[in-house]
């Protein structure tokens, strides 16, 4: 007769992995299959730089790859109207973790961005007010034409504020990119980086929310509307690294078109809500690197170009965060 420990422990242990699951009624055909166990492929696992560490199943259903990255950076500053002129400062610029791959085949990708850096997490006081989700979509591209993301990530709309953080041409993003910036949103689009195959011609075609990220309250019932067509006479080529780490020989010159449309009558709270969080990110981003007086010619620098213009109904230049 077992004793108790031994019933405790037949108590405790799992079940069999191999035990009969219910009976099912009209199961799709090669369910049981496509949700049955994938086995990992350790000859798969790699390291790949820039990329991270890969883990792939045997059969190329699933697949991860996850990465962290993080810089410091240093700065000083003076300012003579203060008592104390010579300020300095040294912080955890940039902390992300980035998970990423496919699920139940190799065209279905999934993309996850968290960042932890207290910027990022716009620490203010000692209090958190933002989320640490920069991006986190889904991306069908069973269609080479018409490949479809879902979720929150950067609205392609300018180039510059698509280049990743990690392949930056100068060390800054430039002051343009600051005031028309479109940056994060929740929404869909439909794509396509090889226009009919021909290697020349790519789309972008959306419908976000337009309330930027970290919004989750009640919202007007506008969307914002964003297009973008690339032309690139001489072929496709990766215009996406501004670094050129590999010293391509040649550059093709490309031609891009592109249009972010809300219409008139949606520019109410939620517009100004968006235009002062613009506001308020970029005095901070500004505030620790420049001197105060320097910091208030570039910010009015930055706001010539829309103030001195006629107001255009329909079409309005953003702020985001970098």
């Amino acid at each position: 007769m077992p004793g108790p420990t031994l019933l405790l422990l037949t108590l405790l242990a799992p079940a069999s992995a191999d035990a009969d699951k219910p009976a099912s009624f009209g199961l799709p055909r090669d369910e049981r299959t496509r949700l049955g166990e994938a086995p990992a492929d350790g000859e798969k696992a790699r390291f790949v730089p820039g990329k991270g560490l890969e883990f792939r199943s045997k059969d190329g259903r699933f697949a991860l790859a996850t990465s962290l990255r993080f810089g410091f950076m240093y700065s000083y500053k003076r300012d003579p109207a203060l008592a104390d002129d010579n300020h300095h400062n040294f912080e955890i610029r940039r902390f992300r973790m980035v998970l990423g791959g496919n699920l139940f085949g190799a065209k279905n990708k999934y993309f996850l961005q968290l960042a932890f850096a207290p910027r990022e997490l716009d620490l203010r006081d000692g209090v958190v007010h933002g989320t640490p989700v920069y991006d986190a979509y889904l991306q069908f591209e069973q269609l080479r034409d018409l490949t479809v993301r879902i979720g929150q990530y950067r609205v392609m709309y300018t180039r510059e504020r698509n280049i990743a953080d990690v392949n930056p041409l100068l060390i800054d993003r430039s002051l343009a990119n600051s005031e028309f910036n479109v940056d994060r949103d929740i929404g869909l689009d439909i794509r396509s980086d090889d226009l009919g195959g021909i290697k020349k011609l790519r789309y972008y075609a959306g419908v976000f929310l337009g309330e930027g990220r970290d919004y989750q309250k009640a919202t007007d019932a506008g969307f914002m509307y964003v297009g973008r067509f690339d032309a690139l006479p001489l072929g496709l080529f990766d215009d996406y690294d501004a670094s050129d780490l590999w010293r391509l020989q040649k550059s093709p010159p490309q031609l891009r078109r592109r249009l972010r449309v809300q219409r008139p009558g949606e520019e109410g709270q939620g517009s100004a809500r968006r235009g002062a969080g613009r506001r308020r990110q970029h005095e901070l981003s500004q505030r620790d690197h420049r001197p105060d007086a320097q910091v208030r010619r570039v910010v009015a620098r930055g706001r010539v170009p829309v103030a001195a213009g006629p107001a255009q109904p329909g079409l309005r230049g953003r702020r985001g965060r970098r």
